[in-house]
């Protein structure tokens, strides 16, 4: 196992610089490219390409973290995130994603939660997995709903769902890494989930889920409020 996961890392790790290569190459030439419906085509080919390079760059980019994750040398950098705003940005970034789907993306911040102290990236990469997920299996014209709320002395993320729900003996396996609900699903890796609870874990929180087949399912997790803000609320 130990050495799979060396060759995992160090593959994935080598992968990188030759499709980054790829990745500017097809933007140099898109960018390039002249804006006329003789070379339509030319450019479809290259936005294909520019496409699955940048997928290719998250399914590595996933691998790294898994394997930084189980192996302890997974790190985060803390500072005070203004949540409002974040949590704008956030469902700016992702709501596409619904929409695509024919999905809402709804967003709630609570009176009084000022900031949260987090890694920004790394906190964004966790609700983006959630909201990745909840969108698999949400059908058209469900609800998402992101969610942030006080709770002693900390920040509770919820990321809500009106989707199929995850029925009782799929649960204790939701967070292993390369599993899937459907043995025949090729959306991802398997690994979002697991990511995204090695970094709330990171941060000293911990991911959970409750879920109604049939109903929906909802993920949340807690992050500490910076110092001011325990000052404040003492």
């Amino acid at each position: 196992m130990r050495t799979r996961d060396e060759v995992v890392s160090i593959v994935s790790h080598d992968l990188r610089n030759p499709l980054s290569t790829v990745q500017m190459a097809a933007a140099y030439l898109l960018d390039s490219l002249p804006a006329d419906a003789v070379r339509t085509s030319d450019r479809r080919s290259l936005e294909m390409i520019k496409r699955a390079a940048e997928s290719m760059a998250r399914m590595i980019q996933d691998l790294l973290d898994i394997a930084r994750i189980e192996s302890g040398r997974f790190a985060v950098e803390r500072a005070a995130v203004p949540l409002p705003p974040f949590m704008d940005d956030a469902a700016t970034m992702l709501r596409p994603l619904a929409e695509k789907q024919r999905q809402r993306l709804d967003v709630t911040v609570a009176d009084g939660v000022d900031s949260v102290c987090a890694d920004r990236d790394r906190l964004l990469q966790i609700l983006s997995n959630l909201v990745g997920n909840a969108v698999k299996f949400t059908p058209p014209g469900g609800t998402i709903t992101m969610a942030a709320e006080a709770e002693d002395g900390a920040v509770r993320f919820r990321v809500s769902d009106t989707g199929t729900g995850i029925r009782p003996e799929h649960i204790p396996h939701l967070f292993d890494r390369f599993w899937q609900a459907r043995g025949t699903d090729r959306r991802g890796l398997g690994l979002g989930l697991a990511i995204a609870r090695g970094i709330a874990e990171a941060h000293g929180g911990a991911l959970v889920v409750e879920s109604t087949v049939g109903k929906g399912s909802t993920f949340q997790f807690t992050l500490p409020l910076p110092q001011s803000e325990l000052i404040r609320v003492q």
